[in-house]
Order: structure tokens, then C-alpha cells, then sequence
């Protein structure tokens, strides 16, 4: 009867700690659940409260589509500045999984102060852009600048 009741007593107490060890193992899942939640929602409170910021950063990043529209605007730039403008290369150069810069060369030829303005003009882009290189001579009867601008562009997926 005594190897019984010893029997007994080893059986539970085996079970309750092969039950305790469950339910450490599920106290520390949980525990990491609710890390895990805490985290996200973190994060979410956190892209609510950035939205309008993010949204003002965006504005001033190049979309493809926006390409062509950029191209109108350069060239209108040279025509109010009454310059002769080109484009003369446009290329891609890639930054990261998410951004890439659009890489112009542009060709200015006018007066001195048509020229420094239309310069100037697209150093005022609407968009993310800085320049790369600027070389201004003067020729017989103007003035020629070219531009190397790089311009910040989300990546067309």
C-alpha cells in the first residue's frame, strides 16, 4: 500500500512538473505575443503620427510618371529665361531598393544673366534635386552652361 501511495505521489508530482514546464513554455510564448504586439502597434502609432511629414517628403520625390512633366517644366524654365536649353543625356542611377535619381545633363545658351537665372531656376525644382557639376564659358556672342542635376525619383515597380 505504502509503494502505491509513493507510486502515486511520483506519478503527480512527475505531471505537475511536466505541467509546469508547459505552462512556462506558454507563459514565455505569451509573454513574446505580447512583445511582439506592443511592437506593432508602437510602430503603427508611430506611421499615424509621421503621416503628414512622410506625406511632405513624398511631394518632393520624382514619380515615373512624373518624368515627362519635369522634362515640360525644364524646357519651359528655358523658354521664359529665353535661353536655348537641351537635355542632352538622362539617365538612371540606382540609391536603394526604393529610390533612384534621375541624372540630366542640361545645356544652357543665352545672356549671362539668362543663363545664371535659368541655373538658378532649377536648383528651385520642386523636387529633391541637387547638382552634380555646373560649367559656364562664354563663346563668341553668349554665354553656355552646362548642368549635371540629379533629381531624387521613387523606383518604378
Amino acid at each position: 500500500m505504502l509503494l502505491a501511495s509513493v507510486t502515486v505521489c511520483v506519478v503527480f508530482f512527475y505531471k505537475l512538473e511536466t505541467q509546469k514546464d508547459a505552462y512556462e513554455t506558454m507563459r514565455m510564448e505569451e509573454s513574446e505575443r505580447v512583445a511582439r504586439i506592443a511592437s506593432l502597434t508602437s510602430l503603427l502609432e508611430t506611421l499615424d503620427a509621421t503621416n503628414s511629414e512622410r506625406e511632405t517628403i513624398a511631394e518632393h520625390v520624382l514619380t515615373e510618371d512624373g518624368v515627362v512633366d519635369l522634362l515640360a517644366l525644364i524646357e519651359t524654365l528655358g523658354r521664359e529665361q529665353d535661353v536655348l536649353l537641351s537635355t542632352e543625356t538622362l539617365t538612371i542611377a540606382p540609391i536603394n531598393a526604393r529610390f533612384e535619381e534621375l541624372v540630366a545633363t542640361i545645356s544652357v545658351e543665352g545672356r549671362y544673366e539668362s543663363v545664371m537665372r535659368t541655373f538658378e531656376l532649377l536648383t528651385l525644382l520642386p523636387y529633391e534635386t541637387r547638382i552634380q557639376s555646373a560649367n559656364l564659358q562664354q563663346t563668341t556672342n553668349n554665354w553656355r552652361g552646362v548642368f549635371d542635376i540629379r533629381i531624387l525619383k521613387f523606383k518604378s515597380i
